[in-house]
Formats: C-alpha cells, sequence, structure tokens
C-alpha cells in the first residue's frame, strides 16, 4: 500500500515540473519501482560467468540512472529530444533491461525496446516486463506507450526509426561496434547515439559531447554523437 502512494505522491509532484526535474522525478519512481521488477536476482546469471570469459563484449555493465538523465538532458538541451510521446529509444546490449525501464520512467516514449543477444538476461528482462505491464495502468506518470525486448543480435536485424539510440558499449569489441555501426546506417540524419567509453566509429557520427563519469563498474567516457551523414 505503502508502494502505492508514493507513486502517487510522484505523480503530483511532476505536474508543471520543468523537464529536468522531470527526469529526476522518473529516477526517483524507477528507484522506488525496480525491487517490484526485479524481486531476486541471480549475480552469476546476471553477470554471466559462464560466457563473459569467451566473449568479452558480453561482459555486463550497467549504466547508472544518473548518467542516463545526465544524458537525456544535454540531447535536450540540444532541442533534439523528441516530442512527448513521439520518440522511440533502442538500447542495444540491453541485459535484463534496466535501463529501458529506466527511460520509460523518465520521459513519455512512443516506444522503448531493448535488444540483448544473451538469452539468459532476456528472460530475465521478460520476467520484468510482465511485473511492469502489471504495474502500468495504476502509475499515470508511467505514459511510455510500448516497452519491449527482443533476443537477437543486433547486427542481424533490420532497424529504423529510432530517434535515440543507447550503447553502453564500453566492453564492445572494435569490430562489434563497426558492425553496429553499419546496422545503424539506414537511421535517419539527426539521430542521436547515447555512447559509453568507446563511440560509434566512422564519418557519419559526430561527437557532440564527451565527459567523464563514475559507474557502478567504474570510470568511464559519457560520448553522446549525431548522425550528421546519410
Amino acid at each position: 500500500m505503502r508502494l502505492s502512494f508514493t507513486f502517487m505522491e510522484t505523480a503530483i509532484r511532476i505536474e508543471g515540473a520543468s523537464r529536468s526535474s522531470k527526469f529526476q522525478d522518473g529516477l526517483a519512481l524507477y528507484s522506488r519501482l525496480e525491487p517490484c521488477l526485479y524481486p531476486s536476482l541471480n549475480p552469476a546469471l546476471v553477470l554471466g560467468h559462464d560466457i563473459s570469459h569467451h566473449c568479452p563484449s558480453l561482459m555486463y555493465g550497467e549504466l547508472s540512472g544518473e548518467t542516463l538523465v545526465k544524458a537525456l538532458g544535454l540531447i535536450d538541451e540540444l532541442e533534439a529530444l523528441p516530442r512527448e510521446g513521439e520518440g522511440s529509444l533502442i538500447d542495444i546490449g540491453s541485459g535484463i533491461g534496466k535501463q529501458i525501464f529506466t527511460a520509460a520512467c523518465v520521459y513519455a516514449w512512443k516506444r522503448c525496446i531493448g535488444v540483448e543477444i544473451y538469452e539468459k538476461r532476456a528472460k530475465l528482462a521478460e520476467q520484468a516486463l510482465q511485473r511492469w505491464k502489471s504495474k502500468q495502468s495504476s502509475i499515470p506518470m508511467l505514459r511510455t506507450r510500448v516497452v519491449d525486448f527482443a533476443c537477437d543480435d543486433i547486427v542481424e536485424i533490420e532497424m529504423e526509426g529510432f530517434q535515440v539510440i543507447l550503447l553502453v558499449s564500453a566492453a564492445f569489441t572494435d569490430t562489434l561496434m563497426r558492425s553496429i555501426a553499419k546496422v545503424l546506417d539506414s537511421q535517419a540524419v539527426g539521430t542521436l547515439a547515447i555512447c559509453i567509453t568507446k563511440a560509434l566509429p566512422g564519418p557519419k557520427w559526430e561527437v557532440v559531447h564527451k565527459s567523464e563519469r563514475e559507474e557502478p563498474w567504474g570510470r568511464a567516457w559519457l560520448i553522446i554523437q549525431k548522425k550528421i551523414l546519410a
């Protein structure tokens, strides 16, 4: 009962707030919602101890909510954030889904999609999604229309129509980053990419912001890039 009341308090505070404070209120909402989405987690399963030493790109590293909010605030300052209810965000390498749920809490997206190749993590994200759906109708400020996950290899799927792309790419190999950049060729000029430590390569993606951040797993670079060439 107290949890639902806290959600309502947050929803009331958000009315009439600036966009920056809305991001912070959304982050506070996610912090309260997270224990409901992930009531119990096996750290070894999340970290992927069975596969990460064979494939370093599958090493797990969550992005802090504070860094995601910082990135969205910077995009907003660039006047590049989509209108509420109209934009789409995709998280490439979405893990167990925490970044997608955070994004869905802090802003009103048309859709937030996570793509994760490691089946065990994708399954945890799907389980959390079912819990999310059970809460969504009772929390007025959850205004993102569609939240979904796919267990797939990003280089094998067709992808277009996303205005913001999230890549927690610190552990990604250079080869993988080149492959992802090729997949993203179909994205429109003006698309924004939020990358962590490793940027998308090539002349089509211009770095518009770079700053150092402290993440749960160590120091990292927050890099925001804009697609400037078709």
